[in-house]
This record gives C-alpha cells, structure tokens and sequence, in this order.
C-alpha cells in the first residue's frame, strides 16, 4: 500500500502484532484544554474492544479520531503499520482504505423513506465498490437483524430497537473492515439490548468492531476491555 497522503516524514513503521490501527502517544488539545494524553493502542483485526469509561473520560474524542472525523494534536497514527497525517486530506484517505461503518446513540434516517432505501444509502454514496448484483446480500442483512417483515415499510413506524437494528444493519452494510458503535445501547430496553449486542458481536471477525459503552453487558461480549479516565488509558483488560 502506498504511503497516505499528506503523512508525516517519518521512517516506515510496521505496527505490533499486525494491528489494523495502531496510536502512539496520541494526544488532543481543544483551546487550552487537554482531551486525550499520550494514548498508546494497538486495534488487531477481528476483534471486538470496547472502550469504558466515565462520562468526560475521552471515549468519544477517541473514537471520532479512529474513525478519522478529527485530526489529533501530537502523536503518531498507524493504519496497516503506514503513518497517516492529521490533516483532513489524509484522514479521508485513511476512512476509505478502512472502510468504516458507524452507529451513533440516536439513529438519522431519511423521513418518509423506506427501512430499505435507508439502509442503501452506504450502496448510492459508494457506487464505485457496490454492485446490484449484491442488493441481495444487503437485503439478507436486514432479514439476519430481524427487519424483513417491515423492508418496505417507512422508517418512522419503527421502534426504537428497531431503528437501533437499522442503524446496524445499515453501518454492516457500509463498513468493509471497521465497524464503529458510540453507546448503541444508552437508549435501549433489556430486550433490545441484546438483539443489538448480539448483532454487534455476530459482525466481529470479518470486521474489526469498537465500541464506546458504559454498558457492562456490552463490554463482557468483547474480546478486550480499554478503560479510560481524564484523557489517558487507564487499564487494559483482555476477555
């Protein structure tokens, strides 16, 4: 893989133990407040890591630079060992060799459109590596999540679980290798809980999925547990 634009002139480096996504001493700077500290983790593909935490611990600021929203202040970002810059230029590049799906707390659909037209927005944006040869595919990922009795009914008749499962199947649909989850339960019963940490967890080892949490029954699902507190991991804990 060529080098991504914009990266730092750094030596070429190889991440530890094959990490898809590797931060060294990574650290976020808002004004004159520190968000993050000198964060230092491997991400290994195929596994499942939930990041924990409290409220203001830095979980989301870490979570929106894995998913390349925003660039980060000193430290070193690795994606398949190849050094990718902060800038917004390098940080798309980046996005796109990953492959990102992503579920937020609170589910944004088109009103008025069906649960299938929603869950193909990922296929119309990213025309270039779908095909309707796989509308089959995406459609079974719906079925497989539970929707296939409302495919063709508006998306504002669903529940709240079901809009969460939604959510789901559409980032399943969009990501090829990282799936990324911001608390997908916060909002949701014990019933829902489950069918939506069930789907999450089913989706680990063909992509690599982080999810941010303070639900515990989420994160004894995952491989690997990372705490964080005031900007800086904490403690690791392996499943």
């Amino acid at each position: 893989m060529n080098r991504l634009a914009d990266a730092p002139t750094v030596p070429f480096r190889t991440s530890p133990h094959e990490s898809l996504v590797t931060f060294d001493a990574v650290g976020k700077i808002v004004g004159r407040t520190t968000i993050l500290s000198g964060i230092s983790l491997d991400i290994h593909p195929g596994e499942a890591l939930a990041l924990m935490g409290p409220s203001g611990s830095g979980k989301s600021t870490l979570m929106a630079i894995l998913g390349m929203f925003t660039g980060w202040s000193s430290g070193t970002v690795f994606v398949d060992g190849v050094t990718v810059g902060a800038s917004a230029r390098s940080r798309n590049r980046a996005r796109r060799e990953l492959g990102f799906g992503w579920v937020g707390q609170t589910p944004a659909f088109l009103p008025g459109r069906s649960v299938l037209d929603n869950a193909l927005i990922p296929v119309r944006v990213d025309s270039r590596s779908r095909s309707r040869a796989r509308f089959s595919e995406y459609r079974d990922v719906l079925v497989g999540l539970g929707l296939g009795r409302v495919l063709h009914s508006s998306v504002s008749v669903l529940s709240g679980g079901e809009q969460q499962r939604l959510s789901i199947a559409r980032a399943l649909i969009a990501s090829r290798r990282v799936l990324l989850a911001d608390e997908p339960t916060a909002a949701l019963d014990s019933a829902n809980t489950g069918q939506v940490i069930d789907a999450l967890v089913r989706s680990r080892g063909a992509r690599t999925v982080v999810v941010a949490t303070h639900d515990p029954r989420v994160a004894e699902r995952c491989t690997r547990v990372v705490w964080l507190r005031d900007g800086e991991i904490d403690l690791v804990e392996q499943a």
